[in-house]
């Protein structure tokens, strides 16, 4: 619970130090992409990788990823338009492989 809380806390820190820097006026025309990308591109894989770095391997690699895998799967399929047929096959693959990960 703690590392959620942590999790939020950097992201909360993150919004407020770019709010300031927006109302301050200090940034120039670009500088809610640059903030942005820093966001996106710097702090979100720091925080990924230290919630990561003190995680469990075995509560990451159990069968909630398997069903994070499918699901995901499954989402992008209907966003992307691709048909029941297609998805289908695209979510039994990544299951058939999956489901041989669990096992050994």
């Amino acid at each position: 619970m703690q590392g959620v809380l942590s999790g939020f806390a950097v992201i909360a820190i993150v919004i407020a130090v770019g709010y300031v820097l927006g109302r301050g006026g200090h940034l120039r025309a670009n500088g809610r992409e640059v903030l942005t990308k820093l966001a996106f591109h710097v702090a979100s894989p720091a925080l990924l990788f230290t919630t990561l770095a003190k995680a469990d391997l075995a509560v990451i690699f159990s069968s909630r990823l398997l069903v994070t895998a499918l699901s995901t799967a499954a989402a992008v399929g209907v966003v992307r338009h691709w048909g029941v047929g297609r998805t289908t096959i695209g979510v039994a693959g990544v299951s058939r492989r999956g489901t041989r990960q669990c096992r050994s």
